[in-house]
Order: C-alpha cells, then sequence, then structure tokens
C-alpha cells in the first residue's frame, strides 16, 4: 500500500474509528448490518437456554466477536 494513498486514507479512517467508537456501538452497528441487512443471523428475540440453546449460542456470537476482535486490535504487548 502507498503511502498517503486513498487506501491509506481509508484504512486509517477505519482504524481510527474502530478504536475511538465504543464497543457496545459497533456490536450495535454489524448486529444491524449482518441481522436486518443481510438476514445472516436470526433475527434478535429472547431465546430460553434450555428450551432453544442452538437459537441462544447464535444470539451470543455476534456479541462475542465483537468483544473478542475489538480486544484482540487494541491489545498492546
Amino acid at each position: 500500500m502507498k503511502q498517503d494513498s486513498g487506501v491509506d486514507y481509508a484504512s486509517r479512517v477505519i482504524a481510527l474509528l474502530g478504536i475511538a467508537m465504543p464497543t457496545f456501538w459497533i456490536g450495535v452497528l454489524v448486529i444491524y448490518g449482518l441481522v436486518y441487512g443481510t438476514g445472516w443471523l436470526p433475527s434478535l428475540e429472547y431465546a430460553h437456554l434450555w428450551e432453544d440453546p442452538i437459537q441462544n449460542l447464535q444470539l451470543m456470537l455476534l456479541p462475542a466477536a465483537v468483544i473478542g476482535f475489538h480486544d484482540m486490535a487494541s491489545r498492546r504487548e
């Protein structure tokens, strides 16, 4: 990637927004985009753990992934 190119600026903006935005807000945007925009995952409704454990795991997938990716991206060693 060439410095100061359009791709460079776009990746900087995305990285800055990803670190600056709170995790819960990014999670809401990801859930909205994947559930309502694409229909890949079931709609957000309550699923009791013992009645439908598969749907319960599907509902926890996106929030857990967003928190995990955010923590991995902001971790410094």
